[in-house]
């Protein structure tokens, strides 16, 4: 499954892009360990929207494009679980902990545009077109 797929890259991405905040390895395990149990919601909403977007009757920039606002709907979805399941209380006040949800969104944009291609080809139906290397 694609989704899935693009959410574990995303995930790793995410632990190389919060590798600084290892000078304090609690709040990187923490963070590690929250991205990966509440990430599965931010998962499942990004697959429902993937399975939704791909059966749509509009050209692939439009797809893209929808794909692309799921990825900050996911994260907000994922985030606010961990309030609702009170492991953190106010987990949407302002501080330096909400750059996290930040980063996890820029690594789901990431994976999503490394992923381009192979979602296009099942978007579409038809290989993407490569363009020749001229040396």
């Amino acid at each position: 499954m694609k989704p899935v797929a693009i959410y574990f890259r995303a995930y790793l991405i995410y632990l190389m892009i919060t590798l600084p905040s290892m000078l304090f390895p609690p709040m990187y395990m923490l963070s590690a360990l929250y991205a990966f149990v509440f990430g599965f919601a931010s998962c499942l909403v990004f697959t429902m929207a993937y399975f939704a977007i791909k059966t749509a009757r509009i050209n692939f920039k439009s797809k893209f494009i929808l794909l692309v606002i799921t990825i900050p709907i996911a994260v907000a979805v994922g985030h606010t679980l961990i309030g609702v399941f009170n492991v953190e209380d106010k987990v949407w006040d302002l501080n330096l902990f909400l750059c996290f949800p930040s980063v996890a969104i820029v690594s789901g944009w990431i994976s999503l545009h490394v992923n381009k291609r192979s979602v296009r080809e099942e978007f579409t139906g038809e290989e993407a077109q490569e363009f020749p290397i001229v040396i």
